[in-house]
């Protein structure tokens, strides 16, 4: 065998946005000197290495090492779980000298929830919205939804009630908010929380819920001044 490789470690745990790094030892078995780069085969989707030196020289008998960083982009996680890594090593002057050992790469769970609401404001008869839950990590999630005014005066329903998302996952949502009308006065707008909550994660936004009261209150003070007109004549 004209070719030695060794990589340590041979298990490294990586997160979004971070480095970890691998020295890959070579060794030159050959009678001949021979030039030796290494690449990483199966990174998944947003990662990258770089290698230092690019390109090793060796004369025969003769070892040295190669510096792999891998990193990983924090926009585009990788999904949680193990991927094994191939490292190859190869000669570029002659096909026939090549080694491949295999590295564990750990990704760890990032989970991230993401709401939006449209409209944000409702009310009238009908006082719908339409929730998008957006799983922006990197590992499912199970999404409990709820929804709370501070008057606890607002009733919120979620149709369906929870929602389950793969890694970029997406979902739509029916909510409804109703509460008692104002008999009377000026209209009334009631913010209400809305909260999407899995394992290691929660997202949130605000709905608001518009009221006009039963009767106008300029209506209400003429039934009143009239009342007291009335009671006056008699």
């Amino acid at each position: 065998m004209s070719l030695r490789i060794a990589v340590d470690p041979p298990e490294v745990e990586l997160g979004p946005g971070g480095a970890v790094g691998l020295t890959v030892g070579i060794g030159n078995a050959s009678d001949l000197v021979e030039s030796y780069g290494v690449t990483v085969q199966g990174l998944p989707v947003g990662g990258s290495v770089r290698a230092v030196p690019a390109s090793l020289t060796l004369r025969p008998g003769e070892s040295g090492q190669v510096r792999l960083t891998i990193s990983t982009d924090p926009a585009r996680p990788p999904l949680a779980g193990q991927t094994v890594l191939g490292v190859v090593v190869r000669s570029p002057y002659r096909p026939e000298v090549l080694r491949c050992e295999e590295v564990v790469l750990h990704s760890e769970a990032a989970p991230g929830l993401a709401l939006t609401l449209n409209p944000e404001v409702v009310g009238g008869r009908r006082p719908r919205a339409e929730l998008v839950v957006a799983n922006e990590g990197n590992t499912a999630l199970d999404v409990e939804l709820a929804g709370r005014d501070a008057e606890q005066a607002v009733r919120v329903a979620f149709e369906p009630g929870w929602v389950r998302l793969p890694a970029g996952g997406r979902a739509r949502v029916e909510v409804t908010a109703r509460a008692r009308r104002p008999l009377s006065g000026k209209p009334v707008r009631r913010p209400v929380t809305v909260t999407a909550s899995a394992a290691g994660a929660q997202g949130r936004a605000t709905l608001v819920l518009a009221q006009r009261p039963l009767v106008p209150g300029g209506a209400l003070n003429l039934a009143a001044a009239a009342a007291g007109v009335a009671v006056l004549a008699a």
